[in-house]
């Protein structure tokens, strides 16, 4: 299934200038980022906990939890956080993205998963370990047609060959919706709707 977003950022408000470094850096390069704030014209009127649940568990192909004790005490991180791990309860594996911005485990968080924190690295170091895994799997080398990219990745392929010509002819990273259309219509079976 194509998403919306290739991340999205769920954060306590304390965390929001550590939330809009990353996401300043994900949309220099170029990738499609859930930013609350980006958002306030869709959000305005409507339920805010449907709105938030469906971009956390069905729009957004990672997202990244700013991990602190405030994240922790705050009812709407808590809603988002349950939509992101009902997706791994499903199947999904490394939905969640967990980032540390302070010294604090949460009983939520499995002492084996992995985490990036960013008390010891940059949001450089994130932003460019976030980027590889949004194409991994995709195997951009040269050569590689879209023949050889399996069915399930030839949107996400697709997406990615269009995110990349786009930031050469300057054009805002939402264009990539528009690609995502012409992704469906050139390869229906690559969706898994």
């Amino acid at each position: 299934m194509p998403f919306r977003f290739l991340f999205a950022l769920s954060f306590a408000g304390p965390d929001r200038e550590t939330a809009r470094a990353i996401r300043d850096a994900l949309v220099r390069e170029r990738l499609s980022v859930f930013f609350d704030e980006d958002y306030e014209h869709e959000l305005i009127g409507r339920d805010a906990s449907l709105y938030l649940r469906n971009v956390y568990a069905r729009e957004s192909a990672f997202c990244i939890v700013l991990i602190s004790r405030q994240y922790d005490q705050r009812q709407w991180t808590q809603l988002e956080r349950e939509s992101i791990q009902s997706r791994e309860l499903t199947g999904e594996a490394g939905i969640l993205v967990p980032v540390k911005v302070e010294d604090y485990a949460p009983e939520w968080l499995p002492a084996t998963r992995i985490y990036f924190d960013l008390a010891s690295r940059s949001v450089a170091q994130l932003v460019s370990l976030l980027k590889k895994k949004a194409t991994d799997g995709l195997d951009l080398k040269p050569g590689r047609t879209i023949t050889d990219i399996p069915a399930e990745r030839k949107v996400d392929f697709l997406k990615a060959i269009c995110i990349a010509v786009s930031s050469l002819v300057d054009a805002p990273p939402s264009i990539a919706g528009v690609y995502s259309g012409w992704a469906k219509r050139l390869f229906p079976d690559a969706l898994l709707e």
